[in-house]
Formats: structure tokens, sequence, C-alpha cells
């Protein structure tokens, strides 16, 4: 009975301990033959989503490096269905929130940024890299295969928007990268 008290203590102590430690790198690498389903999610100053599923044989790696920026690298390949949904984003919120013109400039605006990837495919390979630092934002994917994929990059702020999408279907080569921010 003591020493059962003992290990409870020590349990006790490690959650107490190790709840302010978090992981800086997680990463998955998933071989199957049969079904996979990764999601991701990470909520902060920049944020990051992912939700990737596979059926049939395939194989999966996810990389997230969240130590001090954000990076993600995703790679699948797969003779069955790819379901892929990834999205990253920075957003702050400007210093004023005033009515401008159309052409007025003014250095504290903030710029809001995503980059968003979704489809299936019916087979075939799919790369990604995500990056966010405090000033950048990019993204880019290689999609070899056959399926219906959309692509979009937004980026705004008070007084400028750009939107992108692309939408590939049927079989494809697609390679696609958009990098928002950074030094002009």
């Amino acid at each position: 009975m003591k020493m059962q008290k003992i290990f409870v203590t020590l349990g006790i102590a490690c959650f107490v301990l190790a709840g302010g430690m978090s992981a800086d790198l997680i990463s998955s690498s998933i071989s199957v033959d049969g079904s996979s389903w990764i999601k991701s999610s990470l909520t902060g100053d920049k944020t990051y989503s992912g939700l990737l599923f596979t059926n049939d044989q395939s194989t999966v790696n996810r990389t997230i490096d969240f130590s001090k920026d954000l990076d993600t690298h995703t790679r699948i390949s797969s003779t069955g269905p790819v379901g892929i949904q990834e999205y990253s984003a920075q957003a702050s919120i400007p210093e004023s929130e005033v009515w401008r013109c159309m052409f007025a400039r003014s250095d504290d605006e903030t710029p809001y940024e995503e980059i968003e990837t979704r489809g299936i495919l019916a087979s075939g390979n799919y790369t990604a890299v995500r990056g966010m630092s405090e000033d950048l934002t990019s993204g880019g994917v290689d999609i070899t295969g056959s399926g219906l994929v959309s692509l979009s990059k937004k980026t705004g702020t008070v007084n400028r928007t750009q939107e992108e999408r692309s939408v590939a279907a049927g079989r494809m080569n697609v390679s696609e990268y958009g990098e928002y921010g950074g030094e002009s």
C-alpha cells in the first residue's frame, strides 16, 4: 500500500511538472495497406490546420516544427484515395481600424495571409511545404495523380486585398508556390 502511494505521488508530480512543457517538433510516418487518418492543428499567433486521409497502399510522412517559426512538410504517396485539407494563416489586428481612402497607405497596417489546399485524389503523390515566420508566410505544393484539388492564396489589409484560386480536375501534374511578406 505504501509503495502504491509513492508511485501515485511520483506520477502526479510528473504530470504537474510536465504541464508547462510542450513538443517543438512533431513527426509522423505511416505506411499502410488499409486506411490512415492524420489530423493536426496549431492555433496562436500562427495558425495551421491539416487533415489527411488515405485508403489502400500508402505512405504518409508529416513533420510540424514550431520550435521558433512554423514549418510543415507533408508527403503522401498512395495507390488509392487521398483526402487533403491543409490551411495556414497569420493574422494581426491593425493598430487602428479607421476608414481610409483606397489610395492611402499606412505603416500601421498588419497583413492577413492565408494559404490553403483542399482536394481528393483517386491515387497519386502529394508533397507540400509551408512556412510562417514573423513577417513571411509561404507555401508550395507538388501534386501528381488524378482527382480534384483546389489551391488558394489570400492576403488583405485595410486597403489591400489579393486573392487567387486554382482548381485542377482529372489527371494532373500541379506545382504551385506562394509567398507573402518578407523583404520587398
